[in-house]
């Protein structure tokens, strides 16, 4: 008897000890945050993960499969019918964006661009009409990888939600604010009408750097030369009429002109990524419409799946301006002429500054 309870009372300890390396799970709070653009097409009615409903922006217990499952409903608030929608999942460093260290981000994808396919059937989201946009847990695995070769910190909790792009029926896409009409000579890239067009490249603006071979300090150091042929606008046509607004809470310091979509592979794997472009001229002062930080992502099938190991160096554009919340993503409102949406103000239309800079010179 005395031996069988030494026994006991050596074993009991040891399970104790032992638990934590046999996997017993320990939940931790968890928050997925929203950036937002002004004129979304589509709506986050739901988000679910593991089966369970949560809300955006407030804290959720959950372990470290937390994107188990990660299911986005979206709502088609816009009068066209929708074919393609593009989410994007990211991980905020604690510093915030950068141009020198990359944020991870993963795409999660619904139905297919019209250049893509030919066939009639595919579904559209007509207005009104909700759909899921899904994280594939088959990527979960490559995602906790590469996390952990960027750099990222053992637990990660935190993520941010955003609308990339929403591409409809007639192939013209909604980005960011801005609307692309597919290239009539190859309609899967898509132009911005407000810019010139620009010269096609065949080679990728930005190198496709392989994790095996990057440790995560080296990452940040990658020079990115500036995409082929970038659009020269005409400077007075640009700044006629317009006023410069003094002071702005996060200011915009370059502009978006397009994006466009690079094989990875070979041609017929459908295996792609997106380039967005961007001209940072000094000139284009005057109508600079976005923030630029660095992102690291992976080459994807058009359903979203990883589809090589490769991590791709691309630009990221960011929401910036007048319109941005501190903490969150733009003021959702439309205001009229002369006024904006004050972020330290409950998003209320204020009266532009009156200090200004008459750039044109009439008074």
């Amino acid at each position: 008897m005395w031996s069988l309870n030494v026994k006991m009372f050596l074993w009991l300890p040891g399970v104790l000890l032992l638990s934590p390396v046999l996997g017993v799970a320990q939940d931790h709070e968890r928050t997925i945050n929203k950036v937002s653009w002004r004129s979304e097409p589509i709506k986050i009615v739901k988000l679910r993960t593991k089966g369970k409903t949560i809300e955006i922006g407030k804290k959720f217990t959950e372990g470290d499969d937390w994107l188990r499952g990660l299911t986005v409903t979206v709502e088609n608030v816009s009068n066209k019918l929708i074919s393609r929608i593009e989410l994007s999942l990211s991980f905020p460093r604690a510093e915030g964006p950068s141009e020198t260290i990359p944020t991870y981000s993963v795409g999660l994808v619904y139905g297919r661009d019209p250049a893509d396919t030919q066939d009639e059937s595919q579904k559209q989201l007509v207005p009104h009409e909700s759909a899921d946009v899904k994280m594939l847990d088959v990527n979960l695995p490559f995602i906790k990888t590469d996390l952990e070769k960027l750099g990222y910190p053992d637990r990660v909790t935190r993520a941010e939600i955003r609308v990339d792009s929403v591409t409809f029926s007639d192939g013209s896409m909604w980005i960011g604010d801005e609307m692309l009409y597919p290239d009539p000579t190859n309609p899967k890239q898509k132009y911005n009408p407000k810019f010139p067009q620009q010269e096609k490249s065949n080679r990728p603006p930005s190198p496709l750097v392989l994790f095996d071979r990057l440790p995560a300090q080296d990452f940040q150091n990658v020079n990115f030369a500036r995409a082929n042929a970038l659009v020269k606008l005409n400077h007075a046509r640009s700044l006629n009429g317009m006023f410069a607004l003094l002071q702005n809470p996060i200011p915009c310091n370059t502009v978006f002109v397009t994006q466009h979509t690079y094989n990875c592979a070979e041609t017929a794997s459908g295996c792609t990524y997106k380039q967005n472009i961007f001209d940072d001229d000094a000139q284009l002062l005057g109508i600079f419409n976005a923030r630029k930080s660095l992102q690291s992502v992976r080459c994807q099938k058009s359903d979203g799946t990883f589809c090589t190991a490769t991590a791709i160096s691309n630009w990221r554009r960011d929401v910036c301006g007048a319109d941005l919340i501190a903490g969150g993503g733009p003021c959702i409102v439309n205001c009229e002429s002369g006024y904006y949406a004050d972020p330290s103000n409950n998003c209320e239309c204020t009266p532009l500054s009156p200090i200004v800079i008459d750039i044109t010179g009439n008074g």
